[in-house]
């Protein structure tokens, strides 16, 4: 005989709490006083060793009525046949997705994810086919429909969970699409196999905290869901009862040492904590912040940055992950070279405007070199290069500088600059005439605020030029030039600034000096707004991002490098290569013979979020959900538990038990009631 709930005979031991009471109870006789005894000396009455337990009859019909209870509700029955024979159901298909992205980290959920995942494993028959796929925003097929029927059951049960077991769960974010899309192709692809497979059902199960942005599922969108396909989710859920995270809202592109550090603190619904501190992790000088969040709302704040890549960690929940976020202030390129014969303290030069308009801010430095003494170690620290008016012998530095990303600023109507924009652009020919309005002078008359050196100037009140005279230009024809784009056009229609697409980098070409006897564009209001506008194109092109995301290259200088992994290896890298195997968080170094780089890595957003649950989105999709229990659990139960069910339901043994339950009780009520009329009689 076997039990289909057989933690019910647990109360069966309350046959020994009535047994219990059996024990404890004594019954008093009463005392009767006779006058012929008030002589005789009274003597403790003689004890002697007997057995406490009366009523034997009532406390046998007792447990026997508490038994037979537990025994119905335990729910008896014969298996009297054999249980799932391989040759009475087709089996099924099984497509098991294992979510492994960073969100799986977070306390207890992957512990039960391998649970569950096991538990299907050991319920497939001999009958089943198993394909076990892993995904978080790559889909990985650790054993398919094919190996798997290439093995015996027993073969493939092992394999199965020896893959399991060396499973962990990663650090890249959620793309179920992919994964599904994965899981329904395997699944087709061996329904079109041989004809003796075809009545197999399907069922695709995914093990997921179920917790991931509208864009993961985003390849989902009109899919037209196979007939006989059935999606079986099974939800799991964090233990820890209070959960922050961490977020860097600041531009990863503006990282700097002089501006703050934008964080946001999230909490979770759930959570019971409200107060967290953040600190540096690198320094115990600088004291923590205090940060107060409610459950499930956020709060931005400003966190000193520090000159070193440093980690900032948030203290005060229940669970690590999403506590660390790893920062590296972006070096700011900021140092301008002038490259030319003029001196910077002559008020006639444009050195002298330059280096005046540059004390505006602490972030730029400018530097005033001679063409020989340029080298490629200044290039390298470089934003911009200016390039005066002079004669050049080697102008190569500058356009390898240019083809790896460097803007070249070309100012004046000399024409030996004519020569220079030539053989640094590579150019056959360039066209150009010089032009001198004598006493009148021409003015700005048409700007392309659209390009991001002149964007400043979108704004109406600031777009006017008219205080900008320019008495001699250069007047270039560029209608014939390849990757030209002109930016500004004088009231005559010629194009007096224009940029010049070079490799990675740029050549913006000014066709006047904007120190007199050329123009008077240093003394106006444009000049600083459209040099910083340079700088900021400058940076854009040449600056290399400080913060990544996990999965994402990482640019590495020219030339052959070294880079330092988070865990202290070393790897060597070949000229020109991107390194993309980001697959830690954590601060990354490289280092070549020029330069050391330190770029920051830290898991996608979108895994510490708290995203509603992904069932309702896959039903307004279109997709058919088993999301009733019965089906979820039906999944990583034992087969032969269905059949012990139905062998149950068809015995019915738990009826003839609580009838005899039932008279029992009618038994002992019998006999309490004679017991307790015997009493009354002999103490009367």
């Amino acid at each position: 005989m076997r039990f289909l709930y057989p933690g019910a005979l647990a109360a069966a031991a309350l046959v020994g709490y009535v047994v219990f009471l059996h024990l404890v109870r004594r019954r008093e006789f009463p005392r009767i006083q006779f006058s012929s005894l008030i002589f005789l000396r009274p003597t403790a009455a003689r004890s002697t060793r007997k057995s406490r337990l009366e009523d034997l009859p009532l406390l046998i019909t007792r447990a026997l009525a508490l038994f037979l209870l537990a025994t119905g509700f335990a729910r008896p029955f014969v298996p009297t046949r054999p249980l799932a024979q391989p040759t009475q159901t087709p089996g099924r298909r099984i497509a098991l997705l294992l979510d492994k992205s960073a969100s799986m980290r977070r306390t207890g959920i992957w512990q039960q994810a391998i649970g569950h995942a096991r538990s299907i494993v050991e319920s497939c028959q001999a009958q089943d086919r198993l394909c076990l796929i892993t995904f978080d925003q790559q889909v990985d097929i650790l054993l398919g429909f094919r190996q798997w029927m290439e093995m015996t059951p027993s073969q493939a049960k092992g394999v199965a969970m020896d893959l399991l077991d060396k499973c962990r769960p990663g650090w890249g974010q959620t793309r179920m699409d992919m994964a599904i899309m994965t899981a329904l192709e395997a699944i087709e692809t061996d329904m079109n196999g041989p004809a003796s497979l075809a009545d197999l059902a399907s069922e695709l199960i995914v093990i997921s905290d179920m917790e991931c942005p509208p864009e993961a599922l985003e390849g989902l969108q009109g899919l037209s869901w196979p007939k006989g396909i059935k999606l079986v989710p099974i939800a799991l859920a964090c233990k820890a009862q209070s959960d922050a995270t961490l977020e860097l809202v600041s531009d990863r592109g503006q990282l700097d040492r002089q501006t703050g550090l934008q964080i946001k603190v999230a909490s979770r619904p759930s959570s019971r904590q409200d107060r967290f501190r953040i600190r540096w992790s690198g320094s115990a000088d600088l004291r923590p912040v205090d940060v107060y969040v409610q459950p499930g709302g956020t709060t931005v704040l400003e966190i000193p940055p520090r000159a070193i890549p440093d980690k900032l960690v948030l203290e005060g929940d229940d669970e690590d992950f999403g506590n660390s976020l790893f920062i590296v202030p972006r070096k700011a390129r900021s140092t301008v070279v002038y490259v030319g014969a003029s001196e910077a303290s002559d008020p006639g030069q444009q050195p002298f405007y330059l280096r005046r308009a540059l004390q505006a801010s602490n972030r730029h430095l400018l530097t005033v070199q001679q063409p020989t003494s340029l080298t490629d170690e200044q290039l390298e620290a470089t934003a911009m290069v200016v390039l005066g008016p002079g004669q050049y012998q080697d102008l190569g530095r500058l356009a390898s500088f240019v083809q790896r990303g460097g803007l070249v600023l070309v100012a004046g109507s000399d024409l030996s600059l004519q020569m220079s924009i030539r053989r640094i652009a590579a150019l056959q020919d360039l066209p150009s005439m010089d032009v001198d309005t004598g006493q009148a002078y021409a003015m700005i008359a048409k700007v392309d605020t659209s390009h991001p050196i002149l964007a400043e100037f979108a704004q109406p009140r600031y777009s006017s030029f008219t205080q900008v005279h320019i008495w001699r230009y250069t007047r270039f024809d560029i209608s014939n030039i390849q990757g030209c784009r002109p930016l500004v056009w004088l009231d005559n229609g010629d194009p007096v600034m224009f940029e010049l697409s070079c490799g990675k980098g740029a050549i913006v070409v000014l066709a006047f000096a904007w120190s007199q006897p050329d123009s008077d564009l240093a003394l106006s209001s444009k000049f600083v707004p459209m040099l910083y506008g340079l700088l900021e194109y400058a940076s854009g092109l040449v600056d290399l991002p400080t913060q990544f995301f996990i999965g994402q290259a990482l640019p590495l200088p020219d030339g052959p490098a070294v880079l330092i992994t988070p865990d202290g290896s070393r790897m060597e890298l070949a000229p020109d290569h991107a390194f993309g195997q980001t697959e830690t968080p954590g601060i990354y170094v490289s280092r070549s013979d020029k330069s050391e780089q330190a770029f920051a890595v830290n898991m996608w957003p979108d895994e510490t979020r708290p995203w509603p649950m992904v069932l309702d989105r896959l039903d307004a999709v279109g997709i058919p959900v088993a999301n009733d229990r019965q089906s979820i659990l039906a999944v990583s139960r034992p087969l032969p538990n269905n059949n012990w069910k139905a062998i149950e339901e068809g015995q019915g043994l738990w009826r003839p038990v609580l009838l005899a339950c039932a008279l029992v009780l009618l038994l002992e009520g019998a006999l309490a009631a004679a017991m307790a009329e015997r009493s009354v009689r002999y103490d009367s």
